[in-house]
């Protein structure tokens, strides 16, 4: 069975009115094999113990949290200790191929969204949506089953949770222009081998922060233009699922294209 833990970045209560703030919805997921967790969670602490980190008092994950916006804007401490804040980053960001695990991103562009549709939906459960797709053709390939952990927002408790069992119970209704057929077909596409979705605590969870990172570095580079020179990008992009060596459409989303 795989973790698949689970987190956003872009995220506005009114989305349409706060394009200007937030240009960008981004959802994550970084999957690992169960087995394997606990040994990538004691490594990953034992690193970040190393480092001598400002305030971090507990072990990463049992209550320590590094917050991903903090470290990619260079924030308080990290401002002035920019190798320390490289080395954190790579740490976070290359965790899923050193531990034979992968990643996925659903980036959703809200202006382009909101113009290239009459009614455009709410990215939330759209990017959930596209990311359980992407999720399930992994786990199909490799014949294997996911337990999701999403980061817990008290606001939203209820609508997570629905959002996520709906795809999960009822499947997800894909619609596409076929040039074969000449129209629009609608396929419905199973969910079988995600068996269920749970709220985890960040402060709590080493899972949960990695995909904090993923989420967060990829709006970023979403937001700033995917500029060329972005050091980090490589890294994380290789973290992701490719299949047969394609990216696009597969552990990266990008919606509208």
């Amino acid at each position: 069975m795989k973790l698949v833990f689970l987190d956003e970045s872009g995220y506005s209560f009114n989305w349409l009115n706060d394009i200007d703030n937030q240009p960008f919805y981004v959802l994550s997921a970084v999957a690992i094999d169960a087995a394997s967790y606990g040994a990538a969670c004691a490594e990953i602490q034992e690193a970040v113990a190393a480092m001598n980190l400002p305030g971090v008092e507990h072990p990463l994950g049992k209550g320590s949290e590094i917050k991903a916006r903090q470290v990619t804007n260079g924030q308080g401490w990290w401002r002035d200790h920019n190798d320390e804040r490289n080395h954190f980053r790579d740490l976070m960001l290359d965790f899923p191929r050193r531990f034979n695990g992968t990643a996925f991103l659903v980036v959703i562009d809200k202006a382009r969204h909101r113009n290239q549709y009459v009614t455009p939906a709410d990215p939330v459960p759209m990017a959930m949506q596209f990311l359980f797709e992407r999720l399930e053709w992994y786990l199909r390939e490799i014949n294997d089953t996911a337990y999701c952990i999403h980061d817990h927002d008290k606001r939203r408790t209820d609508t997570l949770h629905e959002h996520s069992v709906d795809l999960i119970r009822g499947g997800s209704q894909i619609e596409f222009y076929s040039a074969f057929y000449g129209r629009v077909v609608n396929n419905h596409h199973d969910l079988a081998h995600i068996i269920e979705m749970a709220l985890g605590s960040s402060v709590n969870s080493v899972g949960l922060q990695i995909a904090d990172f993923f989420a967060t570095c990829a709006y970023t580079y979403f937001r700033d233009g995917q500029p060329a020179d972005c050091g980090w990008w490589g890294m994380l992009s290789d973290n992701l699922y490719h299949e047969n060596g394609v990216l696009d459409g597969r552990g990266l989303k990008v919606f509208p294209r």
